[in-house]
């Protein structure tokens, strides 16, 4: 390999290992650990392989800011300008981005080997080989090399290659994340898929290249400053891109969707050893099956469980069949193995309940202040239009009667569309394949004598099940409570659990609870968010409550406070996250700001625990610009809010101006566009602006269809005889 380019191995160390957890912190996470008792850390063993291909000073390591030193002290042989530093994290693509474009700083002739810093390889030997012949491949082609493992079990936890034929590097059929058990049994019986190993080998350019064609965003704000790598503008260059980053794997966003990808596979002892089970597998066992010390450690009538303790701790466990057992010095874990994927819900429990100090370090603020040439050679890289020039142009002639109904949401579940809405009382869901052109007969989800189930909305989980809320009114006399309900759908909505009781008020009007929506958020944790005048009924007053679960809706947390103006009504939430900042932003309807109602985004960057926003609070916030806003006398309510794409959001609420009087039973719907962080709303554009002045279009929704395209959701009267009900109408994205 003497006369071929220079090989450079990249190593992706910036992970937090939250699986292993209590003993993998964000201060000190897996890659840092000698988990597998050897005498040294995966990062240190991960090195140890690859220098036997690469020389030192070609060695590059990736990870968070916070970890710098860490990397030093586990790999004292490289230099402080090895370590490039993330400023947050943002998955495998934004990091391999970073990388690649210093490294072609560097030396843009180089081939490039990425590796994860926490993985175990125990056939060292065959590994280097199959290596070898990646690199001698990459070097001769324009491919993107992956590396293959043969499974030797039906793996639910990996993610699986497909080989389009069985020569030794064969072209990539498919990739498929994290199957269930039954189809992973099949991809192992057939023999044509490899577990992906997330090693990658290519030429800098040629991933270059790939990341211009499949990810022109990150490539645009990585080729903007790429001027300044390797000089002392970089660290406030490369906080800014990956402030404005998307998060994504490599997976997902280049080698699913490149046509150049290539794979070897083979069999040498590989294991990203990502959890307490899979450690357990690979450990020595004792006569009883037990992983645990060999000293110290006292077990009676246990058997299959693994024990880590620190040192100089001594335990007597007694009785324990299948557990995962886990002492630190201030976390004790006692857990069964098969319950292993609750690991995660628990450390959002524990974070909820005692805040970081038990799961992370003090928080590392990332410096913001950036030169005015580097914004500049920034700004002008940068894809796409700033947020105050764009607007909606709606299309009249896709103005579309869906049915007779009220209180419409739409929601992109998987690939499709769905519309939930009531009528006739009851709560139903309806499927579009078509992109919205079109809709599937209702499917009744909920109904109930005494009632009216309104105010319906719906959520897919990351698990893909559906979940369904409604509000529950009772019809009058009948001393009935209101409620706030959901439903489950484990088959993509065909059908439905029995409706549950999420939250349950007084029997009157004034004592009531309204609007519920529901939001997950990236750990897991569910939400559901509802308008609440129960704890108020001497007077007017609403909060807004919210209910969590951290078993995807089996058990929820009581009803907490996050919003209450005293004297007012706060109502109507609905929340996103901004996955860029890791804030919680919610569009309100809040009748103390100026006049009548106003749309009004409250926001949280610690998940609530920095308490309820009141009146005066600095976390809310009129949502529409100066010269947007309207007169205190407009009624502008209802407000509904969704992130379009990764750098723009939209508003839309139902407003009586320019309709003829205040009353909001002549609204009509108006949209406006905000920046990424639901703020500086503009821009306004009205769906139906000939509709007519007796008429209305009311509780209206927005969803995005593709990314030229929305669609716009009313309960709409006044537009035709004997058609009022549910419409949509779409509208394209466009420069102002």
């Amino acid at each position: 390999m003497g006369n071929k380019r220079a090989l450079y191995c990249v190593i992706m160390a910036g992970g937090v290992g939250t699986r292993f957890w209590p003993e993998s912190r964000q201060r000190k996470p897996k890659q840092f650990l000698d988990i597998c008792d050897t005498g040294k850390s995966f990062l240190r063993m991960t090195y140890e392989r690859f220098v036997h291909l690469v020389p030192t000073e070609n060695f590059l390591v990736v990870t968070n800011t916070r970890y710098k030193e860490l990397v030093l002290e586990h790999i004292p042989e490289l230099k402080e300008e090895q370590i490039l530093c993330e400023p947050i994290g943002r998955n495998t693509a934004p990091c391999i981005c970073y990388a690649a474009y210093h490294l072609r700083h560097i030396d843009p002739e180089a081939m490039m080997i990425v590796t994860p810093a926490d993985h175990l390889i125990l056939n060292e030997a065959e590994f280097h080989s199959i290596v070898e012949d990646t690199i001698e491949f990459a070097n001769e082609n324009k491919a993107l090399m992956t590396i293959g493992i043969t499974p030797n079990r039906p793996e639910t936890g990996y993610g699986y290659i497909q080989k389009s034929d069985n020569s030794k590097i064969s072209r990539v059929k498919c990739f498929t994340e994290k199957p269930n058990l039954e189809l992973a049994q099949i991809f192992v019986q057939s023999g044509e898929f490899f577990w992906n190993s997330g090693i990658f080998i290519w030429k800098v350019n040629d991933i270059i290249d790939a990341l211009a064609e499949h990810l022109p965003e990150h490539h645009a704000l990585f080729e903007g400053v790429s001027p300044l790598l390797g000089t002392s503008s970089e660290t406030e260059a490369i906080a800014q891109v990956f402030s404005e980053c998307r998060s994504i794997s490599i997976d997902y966003g280049v080698m699913e969707k490149a046509e150049n990808v290539y794979v070897r596979c083979g069999d040498f002892g590989w294991s990203d050893v990502g959890t307490w089970g899979s450690l357990y597998q690979l450990s020595r066992k004792d006569k009883y099956a037990n992983v645990k010390p060999e000293e110290r450690c006292y077990t009676y009538d246990t058997r299959s469980s693994i024990v880590s303790l620190p040192k100089g701790k001594v335990a007597i466990i007694n009785g324990l069949r299948d557990y995962i057992v886990v002492d630190t010095e201030d976390v004790l874990l006692i857990c069964p193995r098969s319950d292993e994927q609750n690991i995660k819900k628990y450390i959002d429990e524990v974070k909820y309940n005692t805040g970081d100090k038990h799961i992370q370090p003090k928080t590392i603020v990332v410096r913001r202040k950036f030169s005015y040439i580097v914004l500049l050679l920034f700004a002008a890289s940068l894809a796409g239009c700033s947020p105050i020039n764009l607007t909606i142009k709606w299309e009249e002639s896709s103005c579309h009667f869906v049915g007779r109904g009220v209180y419409g949401r739409i929601k992109e579940v998987g690939d499709h569309h769905a519309l939930v809405y009531d009528v006739g009382r009851t709560a139903v869901i309806r499927f579009s394949h078509d992109k919205c052109e079109s809709w599937g007969e209702p499917i009744k989800v909920a109904k109930a004598e005494g009632y009216t189930y309104t105010n319906c909305e719906l959520l897919q989980l990351q698990s893909g099940k559906l979940i369904y809320t409604w509000n529950a009114r009772p019809l009058r006399d009948t001393g009935l409570p209101y409620k706030i309900m959901y439903a489950l759908s484990d088959d993509g909505g065909k059908s439905w659990c029995k409706g549950r009781d999420l939250y349950i008020a007084g029997k009157e009007p004034r004592s009531g609870c309204w609007e519920p929506v529901a939001l997950q958020l990236p750990s897991g944790e569910l939400q559901i968010y509802f308008a609440n005048e129960a704890p108020y009924t001497e007077s007017s007053e609403q909060e807004i409550s919210l209910m969590r679960s951290f078993d995807e809706g089996k058990s929820w947390s009581y009803a907490e406070k996050v919003s209450f103006r005293a004297g007012r009504r706060d109502g109507m939430a609905v929340p996103i996250y901004l996955p860029h900042s890791g804030e919680i932003a919610v569009a309100i309807e809040d009748n103390g700001v100026r006049g009548s109602f106003k749309p009004v985004i409250i926001r949280t960057k610690e998940n609530w625990r920095d308490g309820f926003v009141t009146g005066n609070d600095s976390r809310r916030d009129e949502a529409l610009t100066e010269r947007c806003a309207v007169n205190e006398a407009t009624y502008a309510g209802a407000p509904y809010l969704i992130r379009l794409g990764e750098k723009q959001t939209l508003l839309s609420v139902q407003s009586t101006e320019g309709r003829k009087g205040t009353n909001h039973k002549f609204a009509n719907m108006q949209v406006y566009v905000g920046d990424k962080n639901a703020r500086k709303f503009c821009n306004r554009s009205t769906p139906l602006p000939d509709l007519n002045e007796d008429g209305s279009a009311l509780w209206n929704s927005l969803a995005q269809i593709d990314d030229t395209t929305v669609i716009a959701v009313m309960s709409v009267s006044g537009m035709e005889r004997g058609k009022n009900g549910i419409w949509t109408i779409k509208g394209k994205i466009i420069k102002r």
